[in-house]
């Protein structure tokens, strides 16, 4: 035997988790064979009562000049892809395997057997423990054998999590392979839950996995695993990957998909199907929409996998981003038209165009749901608006705003959406009404339906006259409008009473009608 001190003091400041640790050895010896033959060529075993890992590969054996010198690799002349073996990645994993954690590391391989050791040693007069092999000749070992004494069994289901950190399509957390080539792969997840040992993507979730250089590096929201065998990761300590690196990896493999699987996968992001990129104080946050534009267009490129989509999604709409409030208020009544129309419908980016898809506002516009007719009001509708007008004045006195009385028009074409609609001016100054409620629109015109001038309607006809007159406190979806509209019912329910009064003169308006010539 001799002993072989190292220039690596045991006080290095390098402390790595037993995950990492347990990856870097079984990392020298996947990095030898590569993930071809991994599956076939490395074996291991534990034995609970001696605490024992025992990690082997066959047919192939090292020097142990190699795991002397930091700098020094096995992997001189292999590929890039792989992190490299038996280099400084050993000696570090060793260091902190026997010092943080009181594992022994012993290794054979060919014709010698190694244990790692420490060694008093003096440095500028002070004394220091220095890192050292232990090594014996034996007769010739078949393959290369790893053992790691002293490892508990909550610490050998650590090193099962490492063993799935790695790309082979045995590895238990693939499931069917869906497409491979020499620049990646792409496997459905398996059942067996990701653990919280291995890089997490914590805003992704544990869905997917991601593999970049034939390692895991992080987590995806789909149930696939993405393997990126070339994506350009310089990070010597191989952290967890952030959702933008995620994103750019699905993006990149989505490339090379072709256009049966883009369906499938596709299909598993119907979230991500009407999402455009967003921007954060001028730049463009992470975003899906890429990867969805990119998958589009590969079903694009079959007249088969266009056939399949549309079989499995017959009621997608296409909408382009909107920027104006015209272009939202028109999107708006598309889709209260769409939701009565075609109920199934769902709302999709524009990209799906190209397979086909109609835009929503075409749709809409060509079944008449845009209010597009309008006409002035006749006699009779007339003295049923003055009605509406004049409880509005007598209960909300104080409540709304408005320079002049708002001129009124009839919706005409029957299958448009809204059943009212107002016109608006915001003012430049916002007033405050008597319920502390900011007023930031003066009312120019309102739209009511026809259909809402009928005897039996009076109901309706007040409660979309008080909606349309609640937007000049802001729009549909803005809280002040809200409340308005909340309070605005509380005082129409308080003072129902006048509500009926008004109610039946409504009545006799239509009563009139009929006991006379049919003319008011």
């Amino acid at each position: 035997m001799q002993t072989i001190a190292l220039n690596i003091v045991m006080s290095y400041p390098v402390h790595w988790d037993k995950y990492r640790v347990l990856r870097d050895f079984v990392q020298n010896f996947y990095d030898s064979v590569g993930y071809k033959k991994w599956h076939k060529t490395f074996c291991y075993s534990y034995n609970a009562e001696s605490k024992t890992l025992e990690l082997k590969i066959r047919n192939a054996g090292f020097s142990y000049e190699w795991l002397l010198h930091i700098g020094a690799s096995t992997k001189t002349n292999n590929s890039k892809n792989y992190a490299g073996y038996f280099g400084e990645g050993f000696k570090v994993a060793a260091l902190c395997a026997i010092r943080d954690y009181n594992w022994e590391i012993i290794m054979c391989s060919q014709n010698w057997k190694l244990e790692v050791t420490t060694v008093d040693s003096t440095i500028d007069g002070e004394s220091v423990k220095m890192m050292a092999y232990n090594i014996w000749d034996v007769t010739n070992t078949e393959g290369s054998v790893l053992e790691i004494q002293n490892i508990s069994e909550k610490e050998y289901n650590i090193f099962l999590d490492v063993m799935d950190s790695f790309y082979y399509p045995e590895n238990r957390l693939f499931g069917k392979k869906l497409w491979a080539d020499s620049k990646g792969a792409l496997f459905t997840r398996s059942t067996i839950p990701i653990s919280d040992n291995l890089p997490i993507t914590y805003r992704e979730g544990k869905k997917g996995a991601v593999f970049c250089g034939y390692q895991m590096l992080g987590t995806a929201s789909f149930p696939y695993v993405f393997c990126l065998h070339d994506y350009a990761k310089i990070d010597r300590e191989r952290s967890t990957l952030y959702d933008y690196e995620v994103i750019d990896v699905v993006l990149n493999l989505a490339t090379y998909l072709d256009s049966k699987v883009a369906v499938e996968v596709l299909e598993n992001m119907k979230t991500y199907w009407c999402s455009y990129p967003r921007k954060k104080k001028g730049i463009e946050v992470d975003s899906w929409s890429p990867v969805v534009n990119v998958l589009v267009r590969n079903i694009w490129l079959s007249t088969e996998a266009i056939k399949l989509f549309r079989k499995r999604n017959p009621f997608l709409l296409c909408v382009d981003k909107i920027s104006t409030i015209e272009s939202k208020n028109r999107r708006n009544q598309a889709k209260a038209w769409a939701a009565k129309a075609m109920p199934e419908y769902r709302l999709v980016k524009n990209c799906f165009s190209l397979l086909g898809y109609n835009f929503l506002e075409d749709v809409c516009r060509k079944k008449g749901g845009f209010v597009e007719f309008k006409r002035k009001l006749s006699g009779l509708e007339e003295k049923c608006y003055d009605i509406l007008k004049s409880l509005s004045d007598i209960l909300f006195d104080g409540f709304f705003y408005t320079r002049i009385c708002p001129a009124a028009y009839v919706i005409t074409n029957r299958t448009a959406a809204y059943k009212g609609m107002a016109s608006l001016k915001k003012l430049s100054k916002p007033k405050t009404n008597e319920k502390g409620i900011k007023i930031r629109y003066d009312l120019n015109v309102l739209y009511l339906k026809s259909d809402m001038f009928n005897k039996d309607n009076f109901n309706e006809a007040l409660s979309t006259y008080i909606h349309e007159m609640c937007h000049m406190f802001g729009g549909d979806a803005s809280t002040s409008f809200s409340n308005a509209l909340t309070l605005a019912m509380e005082i129409l329910i308080d003072k129902r009473i006048i509500v009926e009064q008004k109610k039946e003169e409504w009545i006799n308006l239509f009563t009139e009608v009929i006991a006379g010539d049919g003319r008011i």
